[in-house]
């Protein structure tokens, strides 16, 4: 069932204009093609039996890889929607969302390759754009932003490369460089080697606006799960050292995570 549906699923992703054996238009078509939602209910058909996260032969892993990536790299491939606004086509984006919920169920060791097949920018950019719906825009529940959370935080605990894909997007290196680093020397040498060796209550560089900014703001968020999971992601791309985190998010920011983390003690009853 599972190899049956895979290779519907690769049928209906016809995006290769050269590719004469597949009469279908390139995907995903025009407004009445309804293939978007052949793959999307694949896709969610595959997460309910945990088709990520369940031992399977070669051949039913390979076409599962093979779906995630041509998902994932769809916009990148469809040569005819790269000089039109169709690139921005809501029915890719919706298919890519179902994607990144079957990942949740992936092995880390899948970060291999969706750092060989050129996934990463795809993953980072979704990430971008439900962060913004959800602090900017309000335009979706905060919920809906775990599977991108979760999903970035696994592969980056996994794999140095996909991590620093994923660091350098949040925290780009110009800025880096020009501001950050000087920022965190200063604090660093103010405050010594006492305690975590940085009590600034702001971070030290998140402009307001920026992804790193609004990720900051979803750590104080009110849902719980989603401020666990960003608070999560940014630990992991500091290398879970106490003393980077504290600078990049924040004193305040960062003591209910340090908390669980063991490196400080919080009063009974505070969260």
């Amino acid at each position: 069932l599972v190899s049956l549906l895979a290779r519907i699923a690769d049928w209906c992703l016809n995006d290769d204009e050269n590719d004469k054996t597949n009469e279908l238009p390139l995907f995903p078509g025009n407004a009445g093609d309804r293939r978007t939602d052949i793959v999307i209910e694949i896709s969610r058909i595959f997460f309910v039996l945990r088709v990520a996260a369940t031992k399977s032969n070669k051949t039913t892993a390979s076409l599962f890889q093979r779906l995630v990536v041509r998902i994932l790299t769809l916009r990148n491939n469809n040569t005819a929607a790269s000089s039109s606004t169709s690139s921005e086509d809501p029915r890719i984006y919706q298919c890519q969302l179902a994607t990144v919920s079957l990942l949740m169920d992936a092995p880390p060791q899948c970060s291999d390759w969706l750092v060989e097949y050129d996934c990463i920018d795809t993953l980072l950019q979704m990430l971008q754009t439900q962060v913004s719906e959800v602090v900017d825009r309000s335009g979706s529940g905060p919920t809906e932003l775990m599977p991108i959370l979760l999903v970035l935080n696994k592969f980056a605990s996994t794999n140095t490369k996909f991590l620093n894909a994923t660091k350098e997007f949040i925290f780009p290196l110009d800025a880096e460089t020009d501001t950050f680093q000087p920022k965190a020397k200063a604090e660093m040498e103010k405050c010594g080697n006492q305690g975590l060796g940085a009590k600034n209550m702001a971070p030290l560089d998140a402009p307001k606006g920026s992804l790193r900014w609004k990720l900051v703001r979803l750590m104080t968020w009110t849902e719980s799960y989603t401020k666990r999971a960003t608070g999560e992601l940014l630990w992991t791309l500091c290398g879970n050292d106490p003393r980077e985190f504290v600078l990049r998010t924040g004193f305040g920011n960062a003591l209910p995570l340090l908390s669980l983390k063991g490196h400080i003690q919080l009063p009974a009853g505070a969260t």
